[in-house]
């Protein structure tokens, strides 16, 4: 049986994250508020009539509660208390394959393969049940940049897969292999912010994509009707995100 106008919050700290909004809002998902630091979602949720704060402790979850909440490029560790209440799910982003890679700055370096990964949030750190998750071949001229091109690309396309099925309760709960699961908190992020260090070739490089780049996976692989800031370029928004969080990119 579809679900009709489910309400969700949202927690993240860059421009996936409005994405993912967007996303939802198509399939009348009910955003209660955004939750994030960024400036640019502060700007994004105002402009679309929906409550912002700049981080959890703000919101009063008592008389806050929700169906779901999608915790996206987030830092913050949610807690039982919050988790309470929400009533159906609790969904993270992992730019990892789970669960060999655990932590906001989980990534596979030296592996042939990496994957992106939506996951159910519970007591343990990225231990939850997995909702989506696509392995990325990572080729012998990989470069952190190329590679998170991919990333994006796959968040955005498993997303909008993922989001109907919540509506249907059609999606599918795979349980993770948490018998090695190696932990990669934010301090721990490799040199390059996130270099394919174990491929011969690859470059150290930092992960900044063009404006072209960004136009193509944000703008023409997934049109939307809200604009970002009219004042500021794709290429600006991801420049000034890199400054401000260097190892979440």
């Amino acid at each position: 049986m579809k679900i009709t106008s489910p309400t969700c919050y949202l927690i993240g700290q860059d421009n996936l994250l409005l994405e993912c909004a967007k996303i939802l809002r198509a399939n009348e998902f009910v955003i209660k508020g955004i939750i994030s630091p960024s400036s640019d979602a502060k700007t994004w949720a105002h402009s679309q009539k929906i409550d912002w704060f700049s981080s959890l402790s703000e919101v009063n979850w008592k008389e806050g509660s929700v169906d779901y909440l999608f915790s996206i490029v987030n830092n913050e560790i949610i807690p039982a208390s919050v988790l309470e209440h929400i009533h159906t799910l609790a969904i993270n982003y992992n730019d990892a394959p789970l669960s060999r890679y655990a932590g906001s700055s989980a990534t596979s370096e030296g592996e042939a393969m990496h994957a992106v990964t939506w996951h159910v949030v519970n007591e343990r750190i990225d231990g939850g049940d997995i909702l989506k998750q696509v392995a990325i071949p990572v080729t012998s001229d990989e470069t952190a940049k190329s590679l998170n091109m991919k990333c994006v690309e796959q968040a955005i396309a498993t997303f909008s897969e993922l989001v109907p099925e919540l509506l249907n309760n059609s999606y599918q709960r795979i349980s993770p292999n948490l018998s090695q699961p190696t932990y990669s908190g934010c301090a721990q992020k490799p040199v390059g912010k996130g270099s394919t260090e174990g491929s011969t070739q690859a470059e150290a490089t930092a992960v900044t994509l063009t404006s072209k780049e960004q136009h193509q996976l944000l703008i023409e692989w997934n049109s939307t009707d809200a604009p970002y800031p009219e004042h500021k370029t794709i290429h600006g928004l991801f420049e000034e995100q890199v400054d401000k969080t260097p190892h979440q990119v």
